[in-house]
């Protein structure tokens, strides 16, 4: 069952700090000012498409706890939807396949399997 867009914001933002810890590490090298080569922004990557859903303040204008929010309550949707579908939340590894690449938690590439490992390993210390 997938429940509406709406439904599954107000339940995001169920992140461990430690994961946005790690992922801004395995992105950016915790870089606030990176900008990736498909125009993901922040310390995080977030993709344009994923900012407007869900601000109207500018990427480039935002503070950090508006981009935390953004990061928090998207992947936040994503971890609940995978919750719904497989019956548990996912491991670490999981969690970052499914910021990076939610369509290949299954069957990540080797590099994405790699930096996968890396977010787990820095979950963990």
């Amino acid at each position: 069952m997938i429940l509406p867009f709406a439904l599954c914001a107000m339940l995001g933002g169920n992140v461990p700090a430690s994961w946005l810890r790690a992922l801004a590490l395995v992105e950016s090298g915790d870089n606030p000012h990176a900008v990736g080569r498909h125009g993901e922004r922040t310390q995080y990557q977030v993709t344009p498409k994923v900012w407007q859903m869900h601000s109207k303040v500018p990427m480039h204008r935002a503070g950090q706890n508006t981009v935390r929010g953004v990061v928090s309550e998207e992947w936040g949707h994503r971890i609940n939807r995978f919750e719904m579908r497989k019956g548990r939340k996912p491991t670490p590894a999981e969690g970052y396949l499914l910021w990076h690449r939610p369509a290949r938690v299954t069957k990540p590439t080797r590099i994405e399997a790699e930096r996968a490992r890396r977010f787990q390993n820095l979950v963990r210390e």
